[in-house]
C-alpha cells in the first residue's frame, strides 16, 4: 500500500510537469530553439523539456513537505523553485554533456532568462499545489503544521 505522502508527492510532480508543460508552450521561441540545439524533435517540446520535472518534483515535495510533515504555503513555494531550479540544472548540464560547458557561459544570459521566467511561476505553483494538498488532503494537528524546523 501507498502511503499518503507518497501519493501526494507522485501528485505534486505530476502537476508540476503538466504546469511546466505548459509554460514550455508558452516560451515557444525559446524551447524551440532549446530543442534543437540538442537535437531532439521541436514538436514535443512542452513533453520533452517538461519531463524531469516529474521525477525532480516528486523528490522535492516529498523532501521539502512530506517527509518534514509541514505544511505551509511557504514551503510550498520553496518546493517550487527548488523543482524549477534543479531542472534548470538538470538541462544545463544535458547542454554541457551535449555542447560542451562553453556553451554554458556563451548561453549564460538564456539561462539566466529562463531563471527568471520559471522561477516566480514555479514558486505560485507550488503555493496552489499546497492549497490543493491543504483542501483535499488529510488535516493534520494543528501543532504538527506549525512545528519549528
Amino acid at each position: 500500500m501507498v502511503s499518503a505522502s507518497t501519493k501526494w508527492s507522485l501528485y505534486a510532480g505530476g502537476y508540476a510537469f503538466l504546469c511546466a508543460a505548459v509554460l514550455v508552450r508558452v516560451v515557444a521561441p525559446i524551447s524551440t530553439t532549446l530543442m534543437a540545439l540538442l537535437n531532439l524533435p521541436e514538436s514535443y517540446a512542452g513533453v520533452v523539456l517538461a519531463l524531469p520535472v516529474v521525477g525532480i518534483g516528486t523528490a522535492v515535495w516529498w523532501a521539502v513537505i512530506e517527509r518534514r510533515n509541514r505544511y505551509t504555503y511557504s514551503l510550498g513555494a520553496a518546493a517550487g523553485l527548488t523543482t524549477a531550479l534543479l531542472t534548470v540544472v538538470f538541462w544545463s548540464l544535458a547542454f554541457a554533456v551535449v555542447w560542451d560547458f562553453a556553451i554554458l557561459l556563451a548561453g549564460s544570459v538564456l539561462v539566466a532568462l529562463v531563471v527568471l521566467i520559471v522561477a516566480p511561476v514555479a514558486s505560485v505553483v507550488g503555493v496552489l499545489m499546497m492549497s490543493i494538498r491543504h483542501r483535499l488532503g488529510e488535516r493534520l494537528p494543528k501543532e504538527s503544521t506549525h512545528a519549528a524546523q
